[in-house]
């Protein structure tokens, strides 16, 4: 039989006609707990599931405003039920709560679960799923844009004036029905005030680390504002603080029994739930990032473990059990396939890796991947194109303990490559569909198992693996697997510039280019493809001498090599600088000797890309009859491509806009613009379509359309804002003009 201090430990979801949250004893942790789940348990490790909160975006919006999960809380009582009761009596008017207290008392911890707990027992309550701003990370404009987006609001729909953008905010917030919304870490009534929304039976918790002044009654109209409802939060009592170690470390130990040890030890935190989590997470004897499944439906998201100065000797340093006693029982192949699997990355997988590594259908895969989460070998975890896995971390630490003792260097390096090849054939399947025809310095590594139906299906791909695909370039890169490096980078150029990455891309190019290197004359046409390549998110930040640097050793690198195209790809970049910088004469030389070198090579695609910038020279010298001559030619070249090109086809089509612009036929300028900015749409290629919006906004302007101009100003001013590119201000300045 369990301690009954152990039972009833988090909130009880059973009375869906109580607004009044009932909490006896809950763990309150930033270090994390369950995650989407609420459970009233029995002890630590029998835990019965109540129910599933799963939180969602309605509108697809940022996923930083998604509500955390639900983390464990102890000892709330009096605060959970003075916020249903304000909820209760303020069903139909705006309720805020201020939730205040010092830093790490657990204020936000206990703002998540309170409004989980409100929308799981009442679905119908809010028009969408609770919204969190974090006030650490976004500003209060952000902030209002931020909402606006998940309320439906098109980005290019936001006013730029900052009383415009707050008047439909109130607008949008009435008309939309009532929200729940978490406000994090404020530190005024003014920005409480600016982001109230005005739908009756709307609810906002806000937390402080001091108590709000009495909000403006005149921020909710009609007399809808409820009086504010304070909750201030203290330090744990030491028996609370004992509870919370015992159920965060599961340990047996009972508020009225627990050793000296232990009291001191939690007296010294000071009744901090955030330091007695850490201090708990490391005496755990049971692993919590992340934890495995123990049935259905439970899901247990990683957490932060936090670190303590030191160390205390205590008396339960027990052996840990053995985490692979299933994995003891398995048959040779199986257990060299989770010695392979257990080198990925520490990041969620999907289940085709396994197909993968297996070479098996993806029905058995399937059948094995159950059997781990079965025996806790994996966690399993939802995802929005199916379940995603990590090994819980002492299974993974063991299980690359028993790769060490039983395979060799070199074999661990093959394990290492599979993965990389995994993630390698998959990414080169989108870059195809997404860049067709693109000449590729690395060499065939087969192709997926399946293919992508599209191009959203492929882009779907790259975003949804952007952080494993980042985490294996570094994998190979520390295994010297230098080629795989260089070929991941090479393809991954369709995910990082398309969508403006740069971080990403310049991060992992900074190895790529080292990569090459190590690869000598046989790497010299890859060296050059990965400054080229690096030097372009440079130019996009107005990094000009790194962007030339780049370029002018990738082009020294190409003639080395010999390599045709390569070097043809170096002259334009390096043509391109000097674009930027308006050294016209200077850029015409390189595009020209570029086109001549790629019709030499018999490439229609690098010729289409060559003749292209000739053309853009052409037009930044004011020949605008002999730019529009080579454009024409081009255009039908392009569209002779053996695939077609959607993202050059779309440049191609803004060049010729341009032109028109130019020779004064705004209508067939126009006509080409648009196109442009279908085709870069349907590509999702977001900095394309601000430049395309800012240059229609002119043919717009220029005839007489001064409402459509400011409408695409508005759109490409929020895509570039969005994008934390400079050109922003510029076109801010325009929008005022």
């Amino acid at each position: 039989m369990s301690p009954p201090y152990r039972k009833a430990a988090m909130l009880d979801m059973t009375r869906p006609d109580d607004d009044t949250p009932q909490i006896s004893h809950v763990a309150n942790t930033v270090a994390g707990g369950v995650s989407g789940v609420s459970v009233q348990a029995e002890s630590v490790t029998n835990a019965i599931i109540r129910q599933t909160v799963h939180v969602q975006h309605h509108h697809g919006g940022r996923d930083r405003m998604r509500l955390d999960s639900p983390s464990w809380i102890v000892s709330r009582d009096d605060a959970a039920a003075a916020f249903g009761a304000a909820v209760r009596e303020g069903r139909e008017r705006v309720v805020v709560v201020n939730v205040c207290g010092p830093s790490g008392i657990g204020k936000t911890a206990l703002a998540v679960s309170l409004l989980h707990d409100l929308c799981s027992r009442h679905p119908g309550r809010f028009a969408a799923d609770p919204l969190m701003v974090r006030f650490g990370e976004q500003t209060l404009d952000g902030a209002v844009a931020d909402v606006l987006c998940e309320i439906g609001v098109r980005p290019g729909d936001i006013p730029l004036e900052r009383s415009d953008r707050h008047a439909l905010y109130r607008a949008r917030t009435h008309a939309f029905g009532p929200i729940a919304l978490l406000l994090d870490d404020v530190a005024t009534p003014g920005v409480v005030e600016t982001l109230l929304p005005v739908a009756p039976g709307s609810v906002v918790v806000v937390t402080s680390q001091h108590e709000l002044d009495d909000l403006d009654r005149e921020s909710v109209p009609s007399g809808g504002l409820a009086p504010l409802c304070r909750l201030k939060l203290g330090p744990l009592a030491d028996e609370d603080a004992v509870l919370l170690f015992s159920l965060r470390s599961a340990q047996e130990y009972a508020p009225d029994s627990a050793p000296t040890w232990l009291r001191a030890a939690t007296a010294h935190t000071g009744g901090r739930p955030d330091v007695i989590c850490q201090l708990a997470a490391r005496y755990a004897d049971v692993p919590d990032e992340p934890a495995a499944p123990t049935r259905p439906g439970l899901e247990v998201a990683p957490s932060p473990r936090g670190s303590l100065p030191g160390k205390m000797t205590t008396p339960f340093e027990e052996p840990e059990p053995d985490t692979l006693a299933p994995y003891n029982e398995l048959a040779e192949h199986e257990r060299r396939l989770l010695r392979c699997l257990v080198w990925h990355p520490e990041t969620l997988f999907a289940g085709d890796l396994v197909t993968s590594l297996a070479e098996i259908p993806e029905a058995e895969a399937t059948e094995l991947i159950r059997g781990w989460c079965r025996w806790q070998l994996l966690g399993e975890f939802p995802g929005d194109a199916g379940p995603r896995y990590a090994f819980p971390s002492a299974v993974r630490d063991r299980l690359r303990e028993r790769s060490r003792a039983e395979d060799s260097g070199a074999e661990r390096v093959a394990f290492v490559e599979l993965i990389c090849g995994h993630y390698l054939r998959w990414a080169r399947a989108a870059h195809a569909l997404l860049l067709p025809d693109r000449w590729l310095v690395g060499g065939s590594v087969g192709e997926p198992s399946r293919s992508f139906t599209d191009h959203h299906a492929a882009l779907a791909w790259l975003e949804r693996e952007r952080r494993p695909l980042n985490r294996v370039v570094h994998l190979a890169y520390e295994n010297g697997l230098h080629a795989t490096v260089c070929q991941l980078c090479e393809v991954l150029w369709a995910l990082y510039f398309k969508r403006s990455y740069y971080v990403d891309l310049i991060e992992t190019h900074d190895l790529a280019v080292e990569s090459a290197r190590h690869l000598g004359e046989e790497g010299l046409a890859m060296l050059s493809r990965m400054r080229v390549q690096r030097a372009r998110p440079y130019l996009k930040q107005e990094r000009f001498d790194d962007a030339r640097a780049d370029a002018e050793a990738g082009l020294v690198a190409a003639r080395r090599s010999g390599h045709t195209l390569a070097t043809v790809t170096a002259l334009e970049a390096l043509g391109r600088v000097h674009f930027e910088r308006g050294r016209i004469t200077e850029a015409t030389a390189h595009y020209t000797e570029a086109l001549e070198l790629a019709t030499e090579s018999g490439d229609p695609r690098a010729v289409v890309v060559e003749r292209h910038q000739v053309a853009r020279c052409q037009l930044a010298a004011r020949c605008p009859e002999e730019a529009l001559r080579t454009l024409e030619t081009v255009y039908t070249e392009v569209n002779q491509l053996p695939k077609r090109d959607r993202y050059n086809e779309a440049r191609i089509r803004t060049s010729l806009g341009e032109a028109l612009t130019l020779l004064g036929d705004g209508a067939g300028a126009l006509a080409h613009l648009s196109a442009a900015l279908d085709l870069f749409s349907e590509i999702a290629a977001d900095e394309q379509v601000a430049d395309v919006l800012a240059l229609r906004a002119d043919v717009r302007d220029s005839s007489g359309d001064r409402d459509g101009a400011a409408r695409d100003l508005q759109d490409s001013y929020t895509l570039y804002t969005l994008l934390d590119s400079p050109r922003a201000s510029r076109v801010a300045a325009r929008l005022r003009r």
